[in-house]
């Protein structure tokens, strides 16, 4: 008589929900928006500068009817700053409450004749945002202390300010701004997580100056190391200014909840020039950033004419064609067309695909599907034999191109090993950062059955 064999069911590993939020910028806002609109951009959440809020009134109303969740930044911390206080911030609301000046620590105390909170408060009802980044200023080594006992106390006020201004449905995340060494100092930690314990913020944003998707291995495993200190505060990590494989990366290992980052942009943040004046431009000099390919496959970004110039060697195009297929975009000379586009996808596509594998094997998962493929492709990049005369007409050094590919090849593969021995000692730490729980209008409607 045979035995009955009963099979149990077996229980899934949790996949924990990870954020994507995309900040639309200072410069391409315009074009950023019109990648949602175009469906190109299917990230849940944006972010959107108070600078540039009344140039995006139409397109905040389509996030809206599309479900978005819309997070304000209220460029506090660049008003206050010497080299940013004359860009881009000076079309914030309330860039003018200090007369025209530095919008500085005065400005934030309870009683100021500017009531820079109830200015963020009406507008913040007034656009129907989802949350407001508390108004965090750069802790500067010299004077952090300072700063963290007024943002800290801006928290409370905010909250103040939006309950008063009918926005109690309206959420605050906290904004901290820092240098990425000051995160590996166990004593400062130790001072923020009690100056923030017992504020009414939902996530701790953490913007770290002098790090970003262009970092090397060890910064990127001190950066994961210090954040996994923060989860103690028992708060979800979002990691802005950070994108890429490294932003990846830090979710992979659960040190972050989710990340905030820009399309090909708003990857890296450094504000150690904000205290000096902002450098005048030379007339005579052309404007704006070259054009720059942004390639996923090897987290690195290329000047149009460096790009062109890798093409133009033997067996460049199967190494250099898009990561995904979209509709007019295949090869390498369609990516040149509109390098926004593909970006854009690329950027919700990697994103999605970490997403959707169990906490468990996300490190693992991570380190074998993108860090060690971007390692072997970087492998046969770094040997390329460019045409000079391609290269010549392009006015690019070869030498000092391929050199670059070579150095970024070596820092892909110390990234690998770094990550890989990182992810054995952190498994045995167990709970990873808490998740992110506000529902954006889009993941409401879907958790109801409607469409947005």
């Amino acid at each position: 008589m045979s035995a009955d064999i009963v099979h149990f069911p077996q229980k899934s590993p949790p996949v924990e929900p990870l954020a994507q939020f995309v900040r639309l910028g200072e410069v391409s806002h315009k074009r950023t928006a019109s990648l949602f609109a175009e469906g190109h951009l299917a990230a849940k959440r944006v972010v959107i500068d108070a600078s540039r809020l009344r140039f995006l009134r139409s397109e905040i109303k389509q996030f809206k009817e599309a479900g978005r969740e819309i997070v304000l930044d209220t460029k506090a911390a660049e008003l206050a700053a010497l080299s940013k206080y004359g860009g881009s911030a000076k079309d914030a609301p309330w860039s003018q409450v200090a007369g025209g000046q530095l919008v500085t620590a005065p400005c934030f105390l309870r009683g100021h004749p500017g009531d820079i909170f109830g200015q963020i408060a009406r507008c913040a009802v007034e656009y129907d945002v989802d949350a407001v980044l508390s108004p965090g200023h750069f802790l500067h080594p010299e004077n952090g202390l300072d700063w963290l006992d007024i943002d800290r106390g801006s928290c409370s006020e905010l909250r103040r300010a939006l309950d008063h201004e009918g926005g109690k449905h309206i959420a605050i995340d906290y904004l901290l701004i820092l240098p990425h060494l000051m995160l590996n100092d166990p004593e400062m930690r130790l001072k923020i997580m009690q100056a923030l314990s017992d504020l009414p913020f939902d996530n701790l944003w953490i913007r770290a100056s002098g790090f970003g998707n262009d970092s090397a291995a060890q910064p990127l495993v001190a950066f994961i190391s210090s954040l996994v200190q923060f989860h103690n505060l028992g708060k979800p990590i979002i990691t802005d200014y950070l994108g890429g494989l490294v932003g990846e990366a830090v979710m992979a290992l659960g040190a972050s909840s989710g990340f905030a980052h820009g399309i090909a942009e708003c990857e890296r943040f450094d504000a150690r020039p904000w205290d000096k004046p902002a450098k005048k431009r030379d007339p005579d000099k052309p404007g704006g950033r070259a054009a720059r390919i942004n390639l996923s496959l090897i987290n690195k970004s290329l000047t149009l004419n460096e790009y062109e110039t890798l093409l133009s060697a033997k067996s460049a195009k199967r190494l250099l064609s898009p990561s995904v297929a979209l509709p007019g975009v295949r090869t390498p000379s369609d990516v040149t067309n509109d390098p926004k586009i593909l970006a854009s996808k690329e950027a919700v596509t990697n994103f999605e695909a970490l997403a959707n594998v169990p906490n468990l094997h996300r490190p693992k998962d991570f380190v074998e599907r993108r860090v060690e493929p971007a390692v072997e492709r970087m492998q046969q990049i770094k040997n390329l034999i460019p045409n000079p005369e391609i290269a010549k007409a392009k006015v690019v050094d070869v030498d000092k191109l391929m050199k670059r590919m070579g150095d970024h090849h070596k820092q892909l593969s110390r990234q690998s090993n770094s990550l890989t021995e990182l992810s054995e000692r952190l498994v045995d730490l167990g709970p990873v950062a808490r998740p992110v729980q506000r529902l954006s209008r889009l993941e409401e409607n879907e958790r109801r059955g409607q469409r947005p």
